[in-house]
């Protein structure tokens, strides 16, 4: 009895002794594309090595993936595990469990019972705009710091900015493809219209969809600002404006008596002009508009004025009309104190490009013992250099117009002057004007669309190209390149299913894209 007592003591402790569990906890965090998976692990008296975690999408664990709990640690105690998976698919089943793959005290594995979770679905991206837009010319406008900062739990493919001339902006307006990805990039529009009220958008896609950021809004300037060219004073109480209207739809003068212009016209608001000084729309602290107009008009003769005082005057070109209005604020004012007394008044001086270099155009309304007019260019606006000779009227009492063709268009910012000689051999100049080169952009010349094609014919065509052709969910339709000697791209319509498309042509230099319907 004593012996059957002592044996069955010994099982009974060698059985707790050695007692042994694998469990396996409900998953936590769950999210989008991770989850920390948890369990529990006791190896008794005895260690636990090649302790994971193993998941599928399988019940059955077919196809199934494992990772070490705790970077692999043995157990010899009764432990909490965890591991936190990450790349997983939104919006899917998994299933998981705990695995000892060796125990000394038995020398096998154990296989606990499984849990399963199922990932939560994506969101569209988080994008922010960055700063307000600067750099900003006829045609062109740059903002910096730009962020896409979550991606709804699925890649970002693409981001960027969406801009039109109307308000909230989408991937069916102009788009600008910066990059793909989390994190910040700047943006740099071109192509834009003169005169414009310009909306912007930050934008970043994923499989889900196209997230937007706030808007930012920013007003283009004049290809040509109007400007005025000099000022005369007919008769007591009087003066006489000659200007050059710029390129706008209309220009805008106005007056200010005694000091320095601080007012512009606003954004989006119209005024009345009066030629009598003090009659017509005050901008603000006495600055009156007295010409407002589209005739193109190159004068104006200004009255009710004090020959004692002195008077500032500054143009601005505008474009459109109504609230739709927007100004070009971006000229220097002059005061009629400014009088340079020139044998030769000059009241007009212009450079403009045209097919066989530049035209240069100037007008004068008087000369007096004038020579000749010595055309000078300078590449950095303080060395100058004779390009041509120009035979004057001597003495004139009438305007009169001037020409001079200057054949070599150089590739880069050139400044003109006139140097009027007298036949005494002094010399004084005119203002210098400058001029940009015109090069050639990349851009779609017509778009012809028949029953079975879609032919897109480009323009100013000099280098390779990529060409991509999305749908309205941003999926990737096709996605081609050409060689520089191709001048067209034909698009077979009967395998494209009917509806709205974004076509993106990129060359080495600049993007376009435009929205095209099937």
């Amino acid at each position: 009895m004593k012996i059957l007592l002592s044996l069955v003591s010994v099982l009974l402790f060698s059985s707790f002794a050695f007692a042994q569990s694998a469990t396996t906890y409900s998953a936590a965090n769950v999210a989008t594309t991770s989850v920390l998976l948890k369990g529990h692990v006791d190896p008794g008296s005895g260690t636990f090595y090649s302790v994971e975690f193993e998941w599928s999408l399988n019940s059955d664990f077919s196809n199934s993936s494992t990772h070490a709990a705790d970077e692999g640690s043995t157990f010899s105690s009764p432990s909490d595990i965890s591991y936190n998976l990450t790349g997983l698919n939104p919006n899917t089943v998994y299933f998981f469990r705990v695995k000892v793959g060796y125990s000394t005290a038995n020398g096998g594995g154990i296989t606990a019972s499984s849990k399963n979770f199922t990932t939560t679905s994506a969101t569209v991206p988080t994008v922010v705009i960055g700063n307000d837009f600067t750099d900003i010319t006829s045609d062109a406008a740059r903002n910096t710091d730009n962020d896409a900062t979550a991606d709804g739990g699925s890649d970002i493919s693409d981001k960027g900015l969406v801009y039109a001339t109307h308000t909230t902006p989408d991937i069916s307006d102009n788009v600008l493809s910066v990059a793909s990805g989390l994190g910040k990039y700047n943006g740099n529009l071109s192509g834009l219209s003169q005169l414009s009220h310009y909306y912007a958008r930050a934008y970043a896609t994923n499989s889900t969809g196209t997230g937007y950021s706030s808007e930012k809004s920013f007003y283009t300037l004049a290809s040509t600002n109007a400007a005025i060219d000099s000022m005369v004073s007919p008769s007591s109480g009087k003066l006489t404006i000659y200007f050059n209207a710029g390129t706008g739809d209309g220009c805008m003068i106005y007056i200010r008596q005694g000091s320095s212009i601080t007012d512009d016209p606003g954004q989006g608001t119209t005024y009345t002009a009066n030629t009598s000084f003090g009659s017509g729309s005050d901008l603000g602290n006495s600055t009156y508009v007295v010409y407002d107009g589209s005739a193109k008009s190159n004068s104006v003769t200004v009255s009710n004025l004090d020959d004692s005082q002195n008077y500032y005057v500054k143009t601005a070109s505008y474009g459109g009309s109504g609230s739709s209005t927007v100004y070009d604020k971006s000229a220097s004012q002059q005061n009629t104190n400014d009088d340079s007394n020139l044998p030769v008044e000059f009241i007009a001086f212009s450079a403009s490009q045209d097919d066989q270099g530049v035209k240069l155009l100037w007008t004068t309304a008087t000369e007096t013992n004038n020579n000749y007019f010595a055309v000078e260019r300078s590449i950095d606006n303080s060395q100058f250099f004779t390009i041509g000779k120009v035979q004057g009227a001597g003495n004139s009492n009438r305007l009169r117009n001037y020409m001079f063709q200057d054949e070599k268009l150089l590739q880069q910012v050139c400044y003109y002057r006139i140097k009027q000689v007298d036949f005494d051999g002094k010399d004084s100049y005119s203002k210098t004007v400058s001029l940009i080169p015109q090069t050639n952009k990349l851009g779609i010349a017509l778009i012809l669309q028949t029953d079975n094609q879609i032919q897109i014919q480009l323009k100013n065509h000099l280098q390779a190209i990529h060409f991509q052709l999305y749908d309205m969910a941003a999926r990737l339709i096709i996605d081609q390149h050409y060689s520089a000697n191709d001048r067209s791209i034909t698009i077979d319509r009967n395998k494209l299913a009917k509806g709205i498309y974004f076509i993106r042509i990129v060359d080495d230099n600049e993007s376009i894209s435009r929205k095209i319907l099937n």
